[in-house]
């Protein structure tokens, strides 16, 4: 078998199917003299003269007729499997492993199942904050994606961005913040819930206050920025959010928003996979719907018009 070239299958099948090494030659567009030279082969790998002179013409051995519908069978499955794949969603079943923040979930969720119901309702998808224990949960595969503004730039992680959101800062409707002029002194006045990243209460706000000599309060931590806002909702406290999170939240709970007094980067939500399932069609395919739903929920026109519209002085 080590000697066997696969191309040899080819003219076995040719040599069997025309019953004559002009004919097969002819078949697959090669000369006589090669043919025979491939024929020769055969039978010292067969053991079988397959082809042998009945009067004016070759006949096939009993070996060779046993052999013809299973080396076409072979060579059907072998076209096949090196052929691309058709895909097809609405056959998949699968369950696509998410890890995520919170805040990205609860407000992508609904749409991501709707999207992807609409075309392929054997479709699962887990959020998850966490892998476990695993430390490269891409890598080891106990995740599909990561979706975050953490995403690793590691070389065995194809990485792209999705969307930028600015911060914007939450209070309740008729928080005592609005009656003033909204300067980094008021805004530092009051305290703040703020949200816990990797135990860490301090973020580019407190970066931003601290170039002005300037420090707020953080009297509370909490995993999210959804439970930031719900929060200040219900208290003096003041929170930051992400821009479409905090107008998707306005809708259902009693806040008002503001432009931060002070300059602070967009947060920069990118999409990691890794390279094993760049090409895989179910995952490639999983990899655009969520793509579009972002894109969908995170216009970045609408979230600039929405920035827009806010005022920086409450």
């Amino acid at each position: 078998m080590e000697q066997l070239d696969l191309n040899l299958l080819y003219a076995l099948e040719a040599l069997l199917a025309e019953g004559s090494v002009g004919n097969a030659a002819v078949r697959l567009g090669r000369s006589p003299p090669a043919m025979s030279r491939a024929l020769a082969r055969l039978r010292r790998a067969l053991a079988d003269p397959l082809l042998v002179r009945a009067g004016g013409r070759l006949v096939l051995t009993p070996r060779a007729m046993a052999l013809r519908p299973e080396v076409a069978d072979m060579l059907v499955r072998l076209r096949s499997l090196m052929e691309p794949a058709i895909f097809d969603p609405s056959t998949l079943r699968r369950r696509f492993i998410v890890q995520t923040n919170e805040d990205l979930a609860a407000i992508l969720g609904a749409p991501l199942v709707q999207a992807l119901n609409a075309v392929a309702d054997g479709v699962a998808v887990q959020f998850v904050s966490s892998a476990g224990d695993h430390p490269d949960p891409l890598r080891t595969g106990s995740v599909d994606v990561e979706l975050g503004p953490d995403i690793s730039d590691h070389p065995e992680t194809r990485r792209r961005i999705v969307f930028r959101n600015p911060h914007v800062g939450v209070a309740r409707g008729d928080h005592p913040l609005f009656d003033q002029v909204l300067t980094p002194a008021t805004f530092v006045h009051y305290d703040h819930v703020v949200r816990v990243e990797r135990g860490c209460t301090e973020g580019a706000i407190d970066r931003s206050l601290r170039s002005l000599g300037l420090n707020r309060r953080a009297v509370l931590g909490v995993p999210s920025a959804t439970a930031a806002m719900l929060t200040a909702s219900t208290s003096d406290l003041l929170a930051s959010a992400p821009l479409g999170l905090a107008r998707w939240l306005q809708r259902a709970i009693p806040v008002r928003l503001f432009r931060l007094p002070v300059e602070v980067p967009d947060i920069t939500v990118a999409l990691g996979w890794h390279p094993r399932q760049h090409d895989d069609p179910g995952h490639r395919w999983f990899r655009s719907i969520l793509l579009n739903v972002c894109g969908d929920v995170y216009s970045e026109a609408r979230q600039r018009a929405s920035l827009g519209a806010l005022d920086v002085t409450p």
